[in-house]
């Protein structure tokens, strides 16, 4: 009888295998990122018919040359923390709308939104469309 001089490595090569499936399975699971919400379809109307009720929903836009408003409010870039702070003081409902241009590079729309979340807002919703 004479003995084997390899070694056997099916059952390595099953180990492998195995692993492999459980962290293909496992990854998708794990999710890293902003917690965000999906638009329903129609809610950017519903934001704009709530600025005729009495608690009107704050819409900060940015412009393609970088001003600002909220709501129909001009507002300088270095007074828009000071006056969003102001707002958000005597409301409780703290969520802000930001609409921006489709142009403008993200990094200045995550500046706006660094500067809402500062002043007191704590729920930021991005809406989309032309500005008007």
């Amino acid at each position: 009888m004479r003995t084997q001089d390899e070694i056997n490595v099916t059952p390595l090569i099953d180990v492998f295998l195995t692993l492999l499936i459980i962290f293909m399975v496992i990854t998708p699971i794990q999710s890293t990122g902003l917690d965000t919400q999906i638009p329903r379809p129609g809610s950017e109307r519903d934001v704009l018919e709530s600025q005729k009720t009495e608690n009107p929903a704050i819409v900060v836009s940015v412009g393609r040359d970088l001003s600002l408003r909220i709501n129909q409010e001009v507002v300088a870039r270095e007074k828009l923390g000071g006056r969003l702070s102001e707002i958000f003081k005597n409301r409780g409902d703290r969520t802000l709308f930001l609409r921006g241009d489709m142009e403008l590079p993200f990094d200045e729309i995550v500046s706006i939104i660094d500067l809402a979340k500062k002043s007191g807002a704590e729920c930021i919703g991005l809406l989309t469309g032309a500005i008007l």
